[in-house]
């Protein structure tokens, strides 16, 4: 689940979205709860993560873990120890012998967890992240951060275990919100696509302004050729291009009383090359 840096420079921001992350940097910073970012599919929980896991990397010990529900696939306590216990066998090491490392971490090199679609997390591995967090939090030299992202669910779940364990410290809870109309069209010219303002209302009421849901239909959109985006200029261009070339080569062909220097035929627009950002 590592940050591609072409989806990282694209990335697109709203006022909201900043706030947030303010929000979640200035929890960081003490000793808090977990925090929790809830929203539904598409709501951009995941871009979040990567774009928090790529800026927080100079100033936290990063580690950046997608949760699934499909057996196989590398597990939390597999996850952690590979990060900042690499050469710990997962089969014969517990978790708690990440505690030395994580207690002795310095300020600016502070562990900071985040766990993309928490809500797969069995019980034991939930109740296993939080008791880590907070046993370093007690006596590290360091907080232990810990961003869970997840759907209502999840937040029943840690809602239950804090009432029961550590009631006077409930999990920091922050919703996404989606784009508004305006949003979803500056969006839309983010990933290089023009709309006109009936394009703009029929997107925006098509998604419902969640970020993933607007991607999608966006391009699915452009792709039927809904959409004007820079792919279709490009192609475009190339149509005239080879017109131009057409004609010029019909033009040579044909008597003159006068000599003629002979026109560059230009080169067709490459489609591969316009395709729109990631977002």
């Amino acid at each position: 689940m590592a940050a591609r840096m072409s989806e990282i420079t694209a990335y697109f921001d709203t006022p909201s979205l900043k706030m947030l992350r303010n929000v979640i940097r200035e929890h960081l910073t003490t000793r808090s709860p977990p925090v929790l970012v809830h929203g539904g599919m598409g709501s951009g929980k995941s871009a979040l993560l990567r774009r928090l896991a790529f800026e927080m990397k100079s100033e936290f010990g990063v580690c950046l873990f997608a949760a699934t529900a499909e057996p196989g696939n590398m597990t939390l306590h597999t996850a952690i120890l590979a990060h900042w216990l690499p050469h710990a066998d997962p089969k014969r090491h517990k978790a708690s012998a990440l505690l030395p490392v994580l207690r002795a971490a310095q300020p600016g090199r502070s562990p900071l967890l985040l766990i993309d679609d928490a809500e797969h997390l069995s019980d034991a591995e939930l109740k296993g992240v939080i008791g880590l967090k907070q046993a370093v939090d007690h006596d590290g030299n360091v907080p232990f951060g810990l961003i869970l992202c997840g759907s209502a669910s999840l937040q029943e779940r840690l809602d239950t275990y804090y009432h029961d364990h550590d009631p006077r410290r409930l999990p920091v809870s922050l919703g996404l919100r989606p784009f508004n109309r305006l949003e979803t069209a500056d969006f839309a010219h983010h990933l290089g696509y023009r709309l006109t303002e009936a394009e703009q209302i029929h997107l925006h009421n098509l998604s419902g302004g969640l970020p993933g849901v607007v991607l999608h239909s966006i391009r699915t959109q452009a792709s039927e050729g809904a959409y004007h985006g820079w792919r279709k200029w490009l192609l475009l261009a190339g149509a005239l291009g080879i017109a131009i070339a057409l004609a010029a080569a019909w033009w040579s062909k044909t008597p003159s009383n006068h000599t003629e220097k002979a026109l560059p035929i230009p080169a067709p627009a490459n489609p591969a090359a316009s395709a729109p950002p990631n977002g």
